[in-house]
């Protein structure tokens, strides 16, 4: 059994490497086929956050899934990983004050 960070780290792995071609695949033609859930890697289900199904009124039925936001799974992770981080002080350049007198004009 996974510990909490462990189960947490999984989730977001498996939203990051889910491609749109484990969930369907398309033609030339641009005809759309969804797989079978039996064939949908478990990384990929775990990335489903919506399903809706509607069916008009000639009876044809239309499928939409929604995935979890990838852009802000991958920010997470890169949060999580150090890469937003600050730059150490050391990596910054140093700042000096200058004041500048300008010469007395009177002399």
């Amino acid at each position: 059994m996974l510990g909490n960070k462990e189960a947490i780290a999984y989730q977001i792995l498996a939203m990051m490497n889910t491609k749109l071609t484990d969930i369907m695949s398309w033609d030339e033609d641009g005809k759309v086929k969804i797989k079978p859930s039996h064939q949908i890697p478990e990384h990929a289900l775990q990335s489903i956050k919506n399903i809706k199904v509607r069916t008009d009124r000639d009876g044809n039925t239309s499928l939409e899934i929604e995935l979890f936001d990838k852009v802000g799974v991958l920010r997470l992770a890169a949060k999580a990983s150090g890469l937003l981080d600050n730059p150490d002080d050391n990596d910054k350049p140093s700042v000096i004050d200058v004041n500048v007198v300008a010469p007395d004009s009177r002399e």
